[in-house]
């Protein structure tokens, strides 16, 4: 089996360019959020994930865009997953549909205008940062409302320790749903980010935590918390980078070879992590989630 991306956003970025990578790294699947439709592009399978949330907080026609999609998924981002009432109303919505409604969990009236983690970053910087509590919150309350109103759930870009415990809690409990870790989570932490003095390049949609985060991280991999790992792609020029840190658009980990870059940091410095299972979490894990 080949490897399967999640939840790639394309940005101002043709699929072309973007599949021609994911080929030469052997992904065979990519989930777009916000793709015009599903279709093979240079020998890769793109199966459009409707986002189902404008970032004003506007809904979409959900049953129009679930019937219209070969997945089940609906992606409602951080919009959906830091809005309590907003999330209650659309997974009330969605009770008697065949879906899986994904969010990167937050709390949004505690991290807007975030820039950075909460933490060394955000001290050392001066910068607003992302709270971890903030996170772990908006992890709780999704689950309990997938938990009132039958709808699965599926968590994009978990970066906290708390976070897994809490997921851990209510997988012991029976609770039916899916999470995921990005790339750039695994490789990267926020002491790269404050080495970097700043690099624009390295502010990430899902921001750089500590190291003990981080290994919690690869805990979850090993464990079979974590049920797949993605790219995190965020479709961006490189010139939208060159700016000061603060008016720079949130990215994630270049898309070249960052599964091989996965691999190497796993080698390095967490070779107690099988690779059968890191691999799962880039293939059959993914794959299962995707539908395909």
């Amino acid at each position: 089996m080949g490897f399967v991306d999640l939840f790639v956003d394309l940005g101002k970025v043709g699929a072309d360019g973007v599949a021609d990578k994911a080929k030469e790294q052997g992904i065979i699947s990519m989930g777009v959020i916000s793709s015009s439709g599903d279709r093979s592009c240079s020998g890769v399978d793109l199966f459009s994930i409707p986002c189902i949330v404008g970032q004003d907080g506007s809904m979409k026609e959900i049953r129009k865009l679930r019937e219209s999609s070969r997945t089940n998924l609906l992606y409602g981002g951080r919009r959906l997953g830091g809005d309590g009432k907003l999330l209650r109303t659309v997974m009330s919505y969605c009770s008697d549909m065949d879906c899986r409604i994904v969010i990167v969990p937050d709390e949004i009236s505690m991290t807007s205008d975030s820039q950075v983690s909460e933490g060394k970053a955000s001290s050392i910087s001066g910068m607003r940062g992302f709270l971890a509590v903030a996170e772990s919150f908006g992890v709780f309350r999704a689950l309990e409302l997938s938990k009132e109103s039958g709808v699965k759930v599926h968590l994009h870009g978990i970066s906290t320790a708390r976070s897994l415990d809490i997921i851990r809690d209510f997988r012991d409990k029976g609770l039916s749903f899916s999470c995921s870790v990005i790339a750039s989570s695994l490789c990267l932490t926020e002491e790269d980010l404050i080495d970097s003095r700043w690099d624009p390049s390295l502010k990430m949609a899902i921001p750089l935590r500590s190291e003990m985060d981080q290994r919690a991280l690869w805990a979850a991999v090993e464990d079979g918390t974590v049920d797949a790992v993605t790219s995190g792609y965020v479709g961006i020029f490189e010139e939208d980078r060159m700016v000061p840190f603060e008016e720079a658009p949130f990215c994630g980990m270049d898309f070249d070879g960052w599964i091989d870059r996965l691999y190497q940091e796993r080698e390095r410095r967490y070779p107690h992590v099988s690779k059968d299972r890191l691999t799962r979490c880039l293939s059959s894990g993914p794959s299962g989630i995707l539908g395909c």
